[in-house]
């Protein structure tokens, strides 16, 4: 998001605050934020240069992927990725494919598909090729996540009972979290 965007949702975020505030409290008075300036300048920068900073590795973060993660979602090399990430500008096309996967991160019915995937892990799998062939790649990566983190989640509890017999006491584990299925915390 460019520097103009987020200054342009601060403010209406800032008025939108103080107007809930003002009908929840009208005894108050409540200082509605001002509008923020918005030189030319900006506005032509904005439009000329649209992707002049690289926030790929905090978009990257924001979407709860790793960079192997968003290797396999782009069906790139891995260092691609890196090296990406520690250039000064985006290039638009990876721009572009970001966006992509943004917006198949914020899609409901992908988040239903995971949901559905992760209840039922115990019992039986749906293909995750089936669901990247239709178009869902983001969708399969959290798969496969999903499913390494059970793998991993059984070992531990089976160490922990192994350990158990051979102890004859209980043994206290914290259990890794799963991770959320959307790209933003619900």
């Amino acid at each position: 998001m460019s520097k103009l965007r987020d200054k342009i949702h601060r403010a209406r975020k800032g008025r939108a605050e103080a107007k809930a505030l003002k009908e929840l409290h009208p005894e108050l008075d409540v200082i509605t934020p001002a509008v923020p300036r918005i030189k030319a300048r900006e506005v032509a920068e904005d439009i000329l240069r649209p992707v002049r900073r690289n926030d790929m590795k905090a978009r990257r973060k924001k979407l709860r992927l790793s960079q192997s993660e968003l290797a396999t979602v782009f069906d790139v090399n891995v260092l691609s990725i890196y090296r990406h990430e520690r250039d000064k500008v985006l290039p638009t096309l990876w721009d572009y494919a970001l966006k992509g996967v943004e917006a198949e991160a914020a899609n409901p019915d992908d988040r239903q598909i995971l949901r559905a995937f992760r209840s039922g892990l115990d019992g039986p799998n749906v293909m995750v090729q089936g669901v990247e062939a239709r178009g869902h790649r983001l969708v399969a990566v959290r798969m496969v996540g999903a499913m390494r983190d059970s793998v991993r989640a059984d070992r531990l509890k089976k160490k922990v009972q192994r350990t158990e017999r051979e102890t004859g006491k209980a043994v206290v584990v914290d259990l890794p979290k799963p991770r959320p299925s959307s790209g933003s915390p619900s």
